[in-house]
This record gives C-alpha cells, structure tokens and sequence, in this order.
C-alpha cells in the first residue's frame, strides 16, 4: 500500500513538471502564431501587403510590411500553476512607410 502512494504521489508530481515553460524559441514562435491568428491582424494590414520584417522588441515585435509597420505588444499574464507563459496581444496604431496608403 505504501508503494502505492508513493508512486501516486510521484506520478502527480511528474505530471506537473511535463507542464513547464517553452524554451525561448518556442514561446517565440507561440507568440508570433497568436499575433497572425489574431483578428486585429486582418484590421491592422491589407490581404495585399508583403511581410517585410519582423523584429523582436523589448516588450514584443515590430512586423513591417511593404506599405506600414506596427508594434505589437505580447503583454504576459501571471500564471499560477506551472506551465507555458500566458499572453495576450496588443496592436499598436500602424505607421505607414515611404508615403504609402
């Protein structure tokens, strides 16, 4: 019975720990997914524009295109539990390049 437990209890530790935080560039590629599935993104930029640049910030990314670029801000979330970095994002105001609607 002792056994038992102890592996119960061992399983439900491990089980934890399997739930850890992405390594960088997985939680950058979580991150970048988010702002593409998000549906500011289609508000933000036109079908017709070519992704130029993205450019990781301090606080999240600047995306540039051929016609305007934007900071988005990946602002992160407290999470109690052991597991992967919450976030949501947050468009910024785009700037148009070299004069272009």
């Amino acid at each position: 019975m002792k056994k038992f437990l102890i592996a119960i209890v061992s399983m439900v530790l491990l089980s934890q720990s399997v739930e850890a935080a992405l390594p960088p560039l997985y939680q950058s590629k979580k991150e970048i997914d988010a702002i593409f599935a998000s549906p500011e993104y289609g508000q933000v930029f036109q079908s017709g524009e070519l992704i130029t640049e993205i450019k990781r910030t301090e606080n999240g990314f600047d995306i540039s295109t051929n016609k305007n670029r934007v900071h988005v801000d990946i602002i992160y979330q407290s999470n109690p539990k052991p597991g992967p970095i919450q976030f949501k994002v947050k468009f910024g105001t785009p700037e148009k390049l070299n004069g272009m609607n």
